[in-house]
């Protein structure tokens, strides 16, 4: 009983210290940013080998404000033909500005790029600074860059080539071109694979499909290619116009590239465009009222509903026996998108039944062609009815007067 009682108090004891020393030790933690803004770039000097290609120091900025602060990073000191970016620590882009959040802490890189190919000695002193939204130098650190001076490196270069780097089709189809990258290099290298449509003028970029498979076995998607010393790969792109791009010629820029090396191609598309018609009444109405023996005339509207402009477009109409259909105009063309209501006059023939007829209006062009249907109805002539409303009357006349002369009888 003595024994368990002890052991109890002892555990009881412990854990209020444990409960005592615990905030002590969670208050001795650093704060994340010590100061307002903080720069930690803990490496200041560096020196390159002479087969190095760059040289990326990491670095921390932290704002402990508690606003957000805008910062821009500002280079100088640098030689001609070096290069010195901010980059991510994951993205293939520089940065040149930031908005940090309060109490915010972003992880970056300082590359620093010689010339390609350069073999002469290099020291000098960078000045990397962070400068605010008004133009203030807020934090400035020095980095010093010494580069011995080497032998001449053997030339190389990647290049990417096309057999047939322009077709023509349809837009409705995919284009497929096959690429071969090469690399000329005497080392291994990978590169990335990028394809941008443009508009006619090579200067909009276009939302369109711009795909990579390898030319032989597996299809599958790929973004990036492995080179041997002095070998290639050829590539098959496959680029996916919009359904109603526009006929013409549009580049497709194809890029082959790494940190160190790039290589571009421009293949061409020539869009042939699509043929369409669509062939309906201004109103909607397919009913047209007529006298036989008389023209009546109403309209129909015709769009060029394709891509493509249309040349060559002429009218005609299926009709029963002895009817007349004329158009005006008879023959048209049509560009991309516009529209016409030609005139449409219709004559039933004089004995034309009265009753309702169908009559199939046709615009058509080499290449498309598009139908409606018009129920015409046929009335009696006015001096007809006019007419037959007198006969009538003088029957009726005729039979009363006959009733009245017997009735008297």
């Amino acid at each position: 009983m003595g024994r368990a009682f002890r052991l109890m108090v002892w555990t009881v004891i412990a854990s209020t210290i444990m409960l005592l020393i615990t905030p002590i030790f969670a208050q001795e933690e650093a704060p994340v940013c010590p100061a307002d803004l903080n720069l930690n770039l803990p490496i200041h000097g560096v020196v390159l080998e002479q087969t190095a290609t760059r040289a990326e120091l990491d670095f921390t900025v932290c704002n402990g404000s508690e606003f957000p602060t805008e910062l821009e990073f500002v280079t100088s000191g640098t030689p001609e033909g070096w290069a010195v970016a901010v980059r991510p620590n994951f993205g293939p882009y520089d940065i040149t500005n930031i908005t940090l959040a309060a109490g915010g802490s972003n992880e970056y890189r300082l590359r620093i790029t010689p010339p390609a190919g350069d073999i002469a000695a290099s020291d000098f002193t960078i000045q990397f600074q962070l400068v605010s939204s008004t133009g203030n130098v807020l934090i400035e650190e020095s980095v010093s860059v010494k580069k011995d001076a080497g032998a001449e490196a053997e030339a190389g270069d990647i290049a990417i080539s096309s057999t047939f780097p322009v077709l023509r089709g349809p837009s409705s189809n995919p284009f497929e071109f096959e690429v071969t990258v090469r690399n000329n290099t005497p080392g291994d290298v990978s590169v990335d694979l990028a394809g941008q449509a443009f508009n006619p003028t090579g200067v909009t970029p276009l939302p369109w499909d711009v795909i990579f498979t390898p030319a032989f076995g597996e299809q599958k998607l790929i973004a990036s290619l492995s080179l041997t010393p002095n070998g290639s790969q050829r590539v098959k792109v496959t680029v996916r116009p919009a359904l109603l791009a526009a006929a013409d010629s549009y580049p497709i820029l194809v890029t082959a590239s790494n940190d160190d090396y790039q290589a571009d191609i421009v293949l061409e598309t020539t869009l042939t465009g699509s043929f369409e018609l669509f062939l309906t009444t201004p109103d909607n109405r397919l009913n047209v009222e007529a006298t036989r023996g008389k023209p009546a005339t109403t309209k129909v509207l015709l769009v060029n509903a394709g891509t493509a402009d249309l040349r060559d477009v002429r009218f005609s109409a299926n009709t029963p026996a002895n009817w007349t259909v004329t158009f005006s105009p008879e023959v048209t063309d049509l560009n991309r998108a516009q529209q016409i209501d030609p005139n449409v006059t219709i004559t039933p023939p004089s004995d034309a039944v009265p009753g309702d007829y169908i009559i199939t209006i046709r615009a058509q062009t080499p290449d498309t062609t598009d139908t409606v249907d018009l129920r015409v109805t046929v009335e009696e002539s006015s001096i007809w009815q006019w007419f037959g409303i007198a006969l009538v009357v003088i029957v009726v006349g005729g039979m009363l007067g006959v009733f009245v002369r017997l009735g008297r009888r």
